[in-house]
């Protein structure tokens, strides 16, 4: 994936976050070989050949992960064929990581000479523990579906001859739920995630709450349930 790239998706992932008719976020890549096959190295010599420009380069990509943790609403990804590097990083910036049993994963920085930033460390030992990064990192082996599973950097594994219906239908369920609700459950969990202080964090949740209970989609849910139907939410 080249700089541009990066700069393009930080871009585009901020303007769907101000679209509000936008209930979830699904990343996919272009086809069936790849999520995202890593950065573009072909670019490094030019573009990241010292420090600086180095920072340079990785602050593009920095932004792209940060819109992604910061989207207001789900983030799914959708992981077919190889997801490595920058590619896994963005996937573990996700809230939900659905792959194809064919796709591979791999943090192959130690084999190009390339140091991880400090914020890419500390999501990647939050998710999965200081071993399995270690392991991960200074190996930089790759790893299939299953094994990806067993070590909880994804959440599922389905067929690729089905995994489009099934990543649709995951999508489905979440967009039928009340939208503030699951605002306030995002939002307690990244605060949760970014160290947030209990107090201010607790302080937060309890305006959310309040401000489901007062919705109209509140009432909506009940009525819904005496009546033994599917709610219909508004997000308001």
């Amino acid at each position: 994936m080249s700089y541009r790239m990066w700069v393009e998706l930080a871009s585009h992932i901020r303007e769907m976050g101000a679209n509000e008719a936008v209930k979830v976020l699904l990343l996919e890549g272009q086809g069936e070989q790849a999520f995202v096959s890593g950065a573009d190295i072909s670019e490094f010599e030019a573009m990241r050949d010292c420090g600086d420009k180095a920072e340079v380069y990785d602050a593009a990509v920095d932004t792209a992960i940060s819109q992604v943790l910061k989207f207001p609403k789900p983030v799914i990804s959708k992981i077919r064929g190889i997801c490595f590097g920058g590619g896994l990083a963005l996937a573990l910036a996700s809230d939900i990581r659905i792959a194809d049993t064919r796709s591979t994963f791999a943090l192959p920085a130690a084999r190009l000479g390339i140091g991880y930033r400090f914020n890419w460390l500390r999501r990647m030992v939050n998710l999965l523990g200081e071993t399995v990064a270690a392991d991960l990192i200074f190996t930089g082996r790759a790893i299939d579906a299953a094994e990806a599973l067993h070590l909880r950097l994804v959440n599922r594994v389905i067929d690729g001859q089905v995994i489009n219906k099934e990543v649709e239908g995951y999508c489905a369920i979440i967009t039928s739920n009340a939208p503030l609700s699951i605002a306030a459950a995002k939002s307690g969990i990244n605060m949760l995630r970014d160290g947030t202080p209990s107090e201010d964090a607790n302080n937060a949740i309890r305006a959310l709450i309040h401000r489901c209970a007062a919705s109209n989609d509140y009432k909506e849910g009940i009525r819904a349930f005496k009546e033994r139907r599917s709610p219909i939410f508004h997000g308001r």
